[in-house]
Order: C-alpha cells, then sequence, then structure tokens
C-alpha cells in the first residue's frame, strides 16, 4: 500500500493528532483546503504533491498516511487537502505544508466515442456545482440522489464522454461556439434515489488520446442530464489561471 491516507472517516476525509515530524508550534501558520495531486515518486523525490497551478508540495508528514492503490492514476493521486503551511520551507519545493486531513477524488479516463450500453443504462440526473480544469484534470463536484446520505451510500457511476457525432441524448445543447463539448452520464446502479448528495469525480483529460486539437479550442463544456428537470444541461470549464 502505498503511504500517505489515514483513517476514513465521512466523506473519505481523514484526521489525525499525530505528525511524523514534530516542527515547533510558532512554525506553522495559515491553514487552507486546497486540490492537489499526490505524486508517487521514485527512491530519490518519495510522495510529494503537485498544486493545480503547478507549484510542488513538500508533504512533512507523509509516513502517517496511506493511500489506497484505487486511487493512483497513471502515478497520482487526487485529493482535497486541509493543510497548515510550515515556514521552514524544505529546498527544492514551492511549499512546505503539514496535511491536518485528506478527502481522495477517484479519478477516470474520458471515454471515447458514446455507446449503446450509456444511453441505456446511465439516464439519471445530476447537478454540478463545480466544474474546474487544471494540469489535464478535469474536476467535477456533483450532487446526486441516492439511498443513503453517509458511508453505506451504494456506489453510483459519474462518466465523462467525448462524443465527436455530437448524435444521442444530448444533441440539441451543441452549439458552433468553438468550444469542445463533453457529455456527464449518471448510474444508480439499481440504487434508489432519496437523499441529497455530493460527491467528486477528476477525469483526466488527453487531448492526443481523443484525437482532439485543443489549439482550435476556446474552452471545453459539459453536457449533463438535469437533477431537476431532466433536460440537457451545460456548464463551462473554469480553468485555473
Amino acid at each position: 500500500m502505498r503511504k500517505f491516507l489515514a483513517m476514513a472517516a465521512t466523506l473519505a476525509a481523514v484526521m489525525f493528532t499525530t505528525t511524523a515530524c514534530l516542527v515547533n508550534e510558532n512554525d506553522v501558520v495559515q491553514q487552507n483546503w486546497r486540490l492537489i495531486s499526490i505524486i508517487d515518486g521514485d527512491a530519490t523525490t518519495g510522495i510529494y504533491g503537485i498544486f493545480d497551478d503547478g507549484s510542488t508540495v513538500c508533504i512533512e508528514n507523509n509516513e502517517e498516511f496511506i493511500i489506497p492503490s484505487e486511487y493512483f492514476h497513471k502515478g497520482e493521486a487526487r485529493a482535497m487537502i486541509n493543510y497548515e503551511v510550515s515556514t521552514v520551507k524544505q529546498p527544492g519545493y514551492d511549499h512546505t505544508v503539514k496535511v491536518k486531513a485528506l478527502e481522495c477524488i477517484r479519478t477516470l479516463d474520458i471515454y471515447n466515442g458514446l455507446e449503446e450500453d450509456v444511453v441505456a443504462d446511465y439516464i439519471e440526473g445530476i447537478r454540478i456545482h463545480e466544474a474546474t480544469f487544471a494540469r489535464n484534470y478535469i474536476t467535477l463536484n456533483l450532487h446526486y440522489r441516492s439511498s443513503a446520505n453517509d458511508d453505506r451510500i451504494k456506489a453510483h457511476d459519474f462518466i465523462l464522454v467525448y462524443n465527436p457525432t455530437q448524435q444521442g441524448p444530448h444533441q440539441d445543447a451543441y452549439q458552433r461556439d468553438g468550444f469542445l463539448y463533453l457529455e456527464l452520464y449518471h448510474d444508480t446502479n439499481n440504487d434508489v434515489e432519496q437523499y441529497d448528495n455530493l460527491v467528486k469525480r477528476c477525469y483526466l483529460f488527453d487531448a492526443n488520446l481523443l484525437g482532439i486539437d485543443m489549439l482550435s479550442c476556446r474552452g471545453i463544456k459539459i453536457i449533463y442530464k438535469s437533477l431537476v428537470d431532466g433536460n440537457s444541461k451545460v456548464v463551462t470549464l473554469t480553468e485555473f489561471k
């Protein structure tokens, strides 16, 4: 198991009360929540982080945690971290932090082409609260309904599709506006939609793998079925500046 994630808590976040590296209390300032990629480095670098602005992060207490292998995707694990910035900066990094809490985010690839089974099975509504694009990661904060509102939630599937033909359930939502359109689909896996829930998902965007020339695109938009009225809705990704 890769080191970095401790005990699970609500929303998969984790808290800890001890640290591996003791630092003077006066040397720790500024507590934050922020998106990060945890890099599974080599024997020289070890585990470190990269914020979405591209800055590198030394995680002083990385020995306190284990990240389950299923959260690593092509050598990186996406997460939201609550951290404190240390004034004792480690050389070779832009930031030195102690993580106080962590929520792992599952990362998936983007489907290339709309398959018939997606149209048939992924039919439930959803709401996108936030959508960002940075370091080739599309990160979505999603609102959906399930049979429970705690860690007993049955697994739902959320897939992102590049549909080059633009045919299908959302074909009327496409516009000739210079944006690249992706389609988000939700499958409840026969779960009962009763309670409101939030979940974060990341999708690794590989333009070459999808056969897309991003130089000709103004940006990225996502089409999805509304949780409220069942109609197609469109959200524009906020790109990290």
